[in-house]
């Protein structure tokens, strides 16, 4: 699938309506994928030949609505890979013809 993408949280803080307003969307291929037990997210280039993530990957996703062609998605973003810090994160996304 390939749409337009919108963090809604930094750090786990959800962000405020105008400052979700003002982010330009990330475009990409949404991959989601099941490792082991847990599904992860993600937003890859679809030009590149190699899997080339756009945004920190979402761990342990759960889709949590569909609306008018959009997609919301919440997870963990784990800056720091596996064995960090785990922030709750939310990817707002506009589903787009490709």
């Amino acid at each position: 699938m390939y749409g337009k993408v919108k963090r809604l949280r930094d750090r786990g803080a959800r962000l405020s309506d105008n400052d979700i307003a003002r982010i330009v969307p990330v475009e990409g291929a949404i991959v989601v994928a099941g490792i082991g037990s847990t599904l992860m997210a993600e937003v890859r280039d679809p030009n590149a030949q190699v899997g080339t993530g756009l945004l920190p990957p979402l761990y342990e996703v759960r889709l949590q609505g569909m609306h008018n062609g959009k997609i919301l998605l919440k997870g963990e973003e784990r800056p720091n890979g596996a064995g960090g810090l785990a922030y709750v994160q939310e990817w707002s996304i506009a589903v787009e013809p490709k």
